[in-house]
């Protein structure tokens, strides 16, 4: 909902998986909130049970494997945003 928006970088609805980020972040921070919120859609969908800790080291994880140790897997990435 719009308040727990106004209090975070990004949204995962529960019932339907709608996803949102706020502007105001950075672009890595916005990487980073993206990777965070689909897992937690992952997460919901799968019935994992993950706790709001494993959901933000995965999603760091993930967002330094891809963007930050990965130069290969960036520039692929940044095909994608033009």
């Amino acid at each position: 909902d719009e308040k727990e928006m106004n209090q975070a970088w990004g949204y995962c609805s529960n019932s339907t998986f709608e996803l949102r980020l706020s502007p105001l972040g950075t672009p890595p921070v916005q990487r980073e909130t993206l990777l965070h919120e689909i897992l937690h859609a992952i997460d919901e969908m799968m019935e994992l049970e993950l706790t709001e800790r494993q959901v933000k080291r995965l999603s760091h994880v993930l967002y330094d494997t891809l963007f930050v140790r990965n130069a290969g897997v960036r520039r692929f990435l940044s095909d994608f945003s033009e």
